[in-house]
């Protein structure tokens, strides 16, 4: 599978950074952590120049400039993992949001899915992430369900 490619990129809040994709998605990214593990990429964690990130050459990376040579960046391919990474850990405020706009138990929110209650406590609590199968049958559910 090819990747898509950064088209345009901004600085939101500390850390964050609004990423839209060649393929027209937008993710909200927290690149913190990865800045963070290495000592290399450390200085773009500063306010002024984590507010200048840009698309790398080419779409391939996000980016913060600098003098030549001294450029901070980021894999387009990291920063995609990370996106979907946190878009999956977001699901499970989705998940809990849905049991409750049913008015369902753990139990029964579990045998409404075929799952066992143990997997439904997972997802709740964001343990597990919710795998994009079970969050498309909360979708489904929803269809369903005056």
């Amino acid at each position: 599978m090819k990747l898509p490619t950064i088209k345009s990129a901004r600085a939101l809040t500390p850390h964050r950074v609004e990423v839209i994709w060649s393929t027209g998605r937008i993710d909200k990214v927290n690149v913190g952590t990865a800045l963070k593990a290495h000592a290399s990429l450390a200085p773009a964690l500063k306010k002024a120049r984590f507010a200048a990130v840009a698309p790398g050459e080419w779409g391939h990376s996000l980016s913060w400039g600098g003098r030549e040579g001294a450029e901070i960046e980021i894999g387009a391919d990291a920063v995609w993992r990370i996106a979907r990474e946190q878009a999956a850990q977001g699901e499970s405020v989705d998940f809990t949001a849905w049991r409750a706009a049913h008015g369902l138990s753990l139990t029964e929110a579990a045998h409404s899915l075929g799952l066992s209650r143990r997997a439904v406590a997972y997802y709740e609590s964001g343990a597990k992430p919710v795998p994009r199968l079970v969050a498309l049958a909360l979708k489904g559910f929803d269809a369903k369900t005056p």
